[in-house]
């Protein structure tokens, strides 16, 4: 079976990247490597970590911004695959499981998912209320270059990629001046 590692940028998130691990952890894909990637924190992140620091590797960086922190995760990526996930975020259990089983049947290099918005104002999915409009509705197929160009509607969160691929594509943009747009 080969290993996907996940990799999570953290950036002063000390109070949600618990449940986001979590979310890891509870994956029922059973070979997967966990980095986080602490991007100059400033608030007690190694504290809430410290527990669990036998399951991940952890790198602390002087802060460059969270398209740095990937690429740092995907340099010490030991898997053939990597996941990226916000710290702000969490996985259904099956996540990982599904696009890799995806990936292996197509014969694809990346793979991303629906991607379920949840407002804790509403108490349900952000999406269905139509918060988002259109952005995230639709099924997708075929050739979406221009689509690509224009928008980003691929969740970071959702992306698995093969590595090699990842790393010969250049990685995720580090220009500090185009912070909103990091995650393309």
């Amino acid at each position: 079976m080969e290993t996907v590692s996940v990799i999570i940028p953290v950036y002063n998130r000390a109070g949600c990247i618990q449940r986001c691990l979590e979310s890891v952890f509870a994956q029922t894909y059973p070979a997967i490597e966990v980095i986080v990637i602490d991007d100059g924190s400033t608030d007690e992140l190694e504290t809430v970590l410290s527990p669990l620091m036998s399951k991940i590797k952890f790198v602390r960086q002087d802060n460059q911004g969270q398209g740095a922190a990937r690429n740092a995760g995907a340099r010490i990526a030991s898997g053939r695959y990597l996941a990226f996930l916000d710290s702000d975020d969490w996985w259904a259990a099956e996540k990982i499981f599904q696009q890799m089983a995806s990936i292996k049947k197509s014969g694809c290099v990346w793979s991303h998912m629906k991607t379920l918005v949840v407002s804790s104002e509403v108490g349900e999915s952000a999406i269905e209320k139509g918060y988002f409009g259109d952005w995230y509705r639709g099924q997708r197929s075929g050739m979406i270059t221009q689509e690509l160009l224009q928008t980003n509607f691929i969740c970071t969160s959702s992306v698995l990629i093969e590595k090699m691929v990842f790393i010969n594509s250049g990685g995720f943009c580090v220009n500090r001046s185009l912070q909103r747009f990091e995650d393309y």
